[in-house]
């Protein structure tokens, strides 16, 4: 059986612990409730379209190589090249056939080879 896995939580979670010889790991939830930590990921997306802005006046495009790339199945893989050609100056743009939003797991082998070869070209 696990250890118990004890994090600082507050008294209330605390008195849910279950007992240490029960072999239950314990992970009190967050306080704000399941999910809150994904559901941040989309609140912050106006602020870093703010800070990427700002940056992309200040000091312009990227000038390094970047690789925009999505999956077939995903409406945003055939907007990711123009969408960072915004950005940057050198985009690579390719889409990964047989995918959808989880590129490397769906397809690993086109992706680790488009990567390699990404990588390649940008070495010479």
């Amino acid at each position: 059986m696990p250890a118990a896995i004890r994090f600082a939580g507050t008294a209330a979670a605390a008195s849910r612990r279950p007992p240490a010889d029960s072999g239950r790991p314990w992970v009190p939830s967050p306080s704000r409730g399941p999910g809150t930590a994904s559901a941040e990921l989309y609140r912050a997306f106006d602020h870093d379209a703010e800070v990427n802005k700002a940056a992309l006046a200040r000091d312009g495009k990227l000038t390094m190589p970047v690789l925009a790339t999505g999956g077939a199945g995903h409406d945003y893989a055939a907007m990711a090249g123009d969408m960072m050609r915004e950005h940057a100056d050198d985009v690579t743009h390719t889409i990964v056939p047989d995918a959808g939003h989880w590129v490397a797991e769906e397809n690993p082998g086109f992706f680790i080879s488009m990567l390699l070869d990404f990588d390649r070209a940008a070495r010479n």
